[in-house]
């Protein structure tokens, strides 16, 4: 409650001294103009604090989801980055030092040599791409 006057202010608190403390039990804050600005200071500091609070809330809930969106990236790239291994492993088992390769290799030179053995003619490009137009006609 607003007491315009600081000389009414001291005449009521002299007349009844237990005033202020009935006002409070009533939920009922006395101020006159020299203590209004300090009530409004601490009002305000009061609806500051609790947006800071708010706000605060609101920032963790943002950090536990980013925690949580962080592992599940994690986990992801861990994910490719296995397959991306698994892949470079079996490109390296067909390439010219891989074991699929080599394997393969041994069997084409036996094929070679008994091709040899046999006197069979080595094909030539032309007979070859000829041979590849007629197979494809099917």
């Amino acid at each position: 409650m607003f007491v315009p006057n600081e000389s009414i202010s001291s005449f009521v608190h002299e007349a009844d001294p237990e005033l202020i403390d009935t006002a409070l039990e009533q939920k009922v804050v006395l101020c006159t103009p020299l203590t209004l600005y300090a009530f409004l200071v601490v009002i305000r500091q009061a609806t500051d604090s609790f947006h800071t609070e708010k706000n605060a809330a609101d920032i963790m809930r943002r950090i536990n989801l980013f925690h949580k969106e962080w592992d599940n990236y994690t986990k992801a790239v861990d994910t490719v980055e296995d397959q991306f291994k698994k892949l470079v492993s079996a490109i390296e088992s067909i390439n010219k030092d891989g074991t699929r390769f080599k394997k393969l290799n041994v069997q084409v030179r036996e094929i070679e040599k008994i091709r040899k053995r046999e006197g069979i003619a080595e094909v030539d490009a032309a007979v070859a791409e000829t041979l590849e137009l007629e197979s494809g006609d099917e």
